[in-house]
């Protein structure tokens, strides 16, 4: 497999929440026969997703700390496109003949049985507890397999290295320093926003020392005033994701086109940069987490073609530009 895979990922809260869950290979239903009455609500390939099953994927993964916004019809239907992309997954596994076979998820299980029954546990009273059926557990066990034995052949030490250097400013703590005009969201349409940011770099493109001058008459941030100054970021925080990532793609001095984030409309500019110091290995633990969803997301992206995918008009789910659909 290629090395230099690469796909832009979008850690916006609660997907970063959801994303956890799907990696450790947790609350996610094959199609277990306690739900046959229950209706579909997308189907990829041979696979069945049921609405119990996204409804306790959402609460397990949510809970009630966020019981407000669980209701809405952009969580349930980027719950349910959680669970479409790792059935495209799945079946990438299973067609390109990585799945570890039914004698590998029958030992692990056998295994995991004899450690609860040393808890005085059975098999039966922790699939009660966590809500779960012995179908569930079944597929979820050969889905940890198979995705872990497929990590650990394409992430290779090399790979990895690589990935590092062509992310380095993500995570050897880089530091940027920036500034920004904002244009928040419902002052104008979003066609309206990108116009007039738009409008402003082509005012700079013409006058460049015209930056203070344009943030105080154009910019809603705070910061206005103060020439737009955010101050120092890294690769996680304090800005939004979108943000951050625009952002880290500048060289100082630099401006970058107009960037949307649940605040509003951004142009940002990298005032200055302050190289971070560690190492492949310091940052060992990020870069593995990072690489691994990545090549997720990059399978789920290219693999989707070769599946056949419906969706139920019973249950809210995204078109193919990530907004809900119609």
């Amino acid at each position: 497999m290629n090395s230099k895979f690469c796909c832009p990922v979008r850690s916006v809260f609660p997907i970063a929440i959801l994303w956890v869950v799907i990696l450790a290979g947790l609350t996610y239903s094959q199609v277990p026969n306690q739900e046959s009455a229950n209706e579909v609500v997308a189907t990829i390939g041979d696979h069945k997703i049921y609405q119990k099953t996204v409804e306790r994927f959402i609460d397990q993964n949510l809970g009630e700390r966020n019981r407000s916004i669980i209701g809405t019809n952009l969580i349930k239907a980027q719950a349910l496109e959680h669970l479409v992309r790792r059935a495209i997954v799945h079946d990438f596994l299973v067609k390109k003949d990585y799945w570890v076979g039914e004698n590998a998820v029958r030992l692990d299980i056998e295994s995991f049985e004899s450690q609860l029954k040393r808890a005085d546990v059975s098999l039966e009273d922790h699939l009660r507890e966590k809500k779960t059926t012995i179908e569930q557990f079944e597929f979820e066990t050969g889905w940890k397999l198979s995705w872990d034995s497929y990590l650990n052949r394409v992430l290779t030490e090399r790979v990895l290295a690589n990935y590092f250097e062509r992310n380095r400013t993500k995570f050897d703590g880089t530091q940027i320093k920036v500034a920004q005009v904002l244009v928040k969201h419902g002052s104008d349409t979003d066609e309206a926003c990108v116009k007039k940011l738009e409008g402003i770099l082509e005012q700079l493109a013409a006058q460049p020392l015209d930056w203070s001058k344009l943030v105080a008459q154009h910019s809603e941030a705070a910061s206005k005033d103060l020439a737009g100054l955010v101050g120092w970021i890294s690769s996680d925080g304090p800005m939004p994701p979108d943000f951050t990532e625009a952002a880290f793609k500048l060289d100082v001095g630099r401006i970058s086109p107009p960037v949307k984030t649940a605040i509003g409309w951004h142009l940002i500019k990298c005032l200055e940069i302050k190289p971070g110091k560690k190492g492949p290995q310091d940052a060992h633990a990020e870069v593995l987490a990072s690489a691994k969803q990545e090549l997720f997301f990059k399978i789920a992206r290219d693999h989707r073609k070769n599946v056949a995918i419906q969706f139920s008009s019973s249950w809210p789910h995204l078109d193919e530009s990530g907004k809900l659909a119609e």
